[in-house]
């Protein structure tokens, strides 16, 4: 793994516009980049906490793992998104939740808790902006939970894609698709068996490991 100072303006234009010039150049200059290769660990359930991470390219896994090795999928991080709060505002002795580790090659801005504590104490008017972030994260979280456990497989697989963009443009898989299955809340057998059917009523398209919604038949008139 690879770290060095962020420059001013690296980050996602999103992200920085919604914060005043002051505080802007002061959170670019307090950040370090962090490059990781695939299937690194950007930290890992009860770590000691270390501080939070704002995703610049690919994919992170948020996941928790159990004594007997069972993996249980929170949430795809992705370019734009924010991870490591929880626990960011708990009393010490504070540790992570749970697992986050890179899908593919990505980058990430980490800033340290007590610097990311100071500037907030400093500008406490941007709480607000990223409790309205952990707050859609929470419902979306909430909402994604009780989608997944009320549609069947092959709606899930669909929503996925969508999300994925793939109804605009082919897409590759941002991970494993046992990985998948897992995020989806369904088994590897379950997903395979799912995506065929997808393929062969033609609302999915296959070329080369790329995938491809057809509109029309995911949005049927």
């Amino acid at each position: 793994m690879k770290t060095t100072l962020v420059k001013k303006g690296e980050a996602s234009k999103e992200f920085w516009k919604q914060m005043p010039q002051e505080l802007r150049e002061k959170l670019s200059k307090a950040a370090v980049r962090m490059s990781f290769k695939k299937d690194e660990h950007v930290f890992r359930q009860r770590d000691r906490y270390r501080g939070v991470y704002f995703i610049e390219s690919g994919y992170f896994k948020w996941y928790t793992s159990s004594e007997d090795k069972h993996s249980v999928v929170i949430k795809i991080f992705e370019a734009g998104e924010i991870a490591g709060f929880p626990p960011l505002f708990d009393a010490p002795p504070q540790s992570y939740i749970a697992n986050l580790v890179s899908i593919g090659e990505g980058e990430l801005l980490f800033w340290p808790a007590s610097v990311f504590k100071q500037l907030i104490r400093i500008y406490p008017d941007y709480i607000f902006v990223f409790n309205r972030y952990l707050t859609r994260v929470v419902k979306e979280l909430a909402l994604a939970k009780a989608s997944i456990s009320s549609k069947p497989v092959d709606m899930r697989i669909e929503d996925y894609f969508h999300s994925l963009g793939a109804s605009e443009a082919w897409i590759n898989l941002p991970m494993p698709k046992n990985q998948i299955a897992f995020a989806l809340n369904t088994s590897a057998e379950t997903f395979s068996r799912a995506l065929s059917r997808l393929q062969k009523t033609g609302r999915v398209s296959e070329a080369n490991g790329s995938y491809r919604l057809n509109l029309k038949k995911f949005h049927p008139a």
